[in-house]
């Protein structure tokens, strides 16, 4: 990827130190981290990524990565709103992304009944982010839904997922041809 002029991004599986820069060392350029709770774990997050002094980063036997990588932060806790304004001033923090999966049930506003009141946080992460003059990505359900926070600012957006979208296509084409057979069959009788 780094041959063809792309900067590789790896989501790291946790937060944790070694989870962190195992990536790194194995070449990524950055790190999209989960679970980040609080302006203090962001932090912690960043340390990760930076050699000594600044950071606690070993040079590992395979360290390919950048000497000071991409990081990037996901919001998916109530915890993590709470404390937004704080985690965006965060030194050496490149950027935010929003999971709206994992932060609408922190928050209480899981399932379709809760997708207007979600996407309106959604929106003020994205704003607040946009203020503060820190890149922010989000993940939306639809095209139109990516349209709308490529609008308000966002730098990124990730738009549907790969299995939901082949799963309902699949469907779409059972259901046709089930629909085909019948109108077949009822024409034949």
């Amino acid at each position: 990827m780094t041959a063809a002029g792309a900067v590789p991004l790896v989501r790291t599986r946790s937060p944790h130190f070694a989870d962190v820069g195992r990536p790194l060392d194995l070449g990524a350029r950055g790190v999209i981290v989960p679970n980040v709770r609080d302006a203090a774990h962001a932090r912690e997050v960043v340390a990760a990524c930076r050699y000594a002094p600044a950071g606690g980063r070993s040079i590992g036997r395979l360290s390919g990565g950048a000497d000071e990588p991409l990081v990037v932060v996901m919001v998916e806790a109530a915890s993590a709103l709470d404390d937004l304004d704080a985690l965006l001033a965060v030194d050496g923090l490149d950027g935010v992304y929003v999971g709206p999966g994992d932060l609408g049930l922190s928050l209480g506003l899981a399932g379709e009944e809760h997708r207007a009141e979600l996407r309106g946080v959604l929106s003020s992460i994205v704003a607040r982010a946009v203020a503060a003059g820190v890149p922010v990505g989000v993940h939306a359900y639809s095209g139109e839904e990516a349209a709308g926070y490529a609008a308000e600012g966002a730098t990124i957006v990730t738009v549907a997922v790969d299995v939901a979208m082949l799963g309902a296509a699949a469907a779409g084409h059972l259901s046709a041809a089930r629909g085909s057979a019948r109108g077949a069959g009822a024409g034949e009788a």
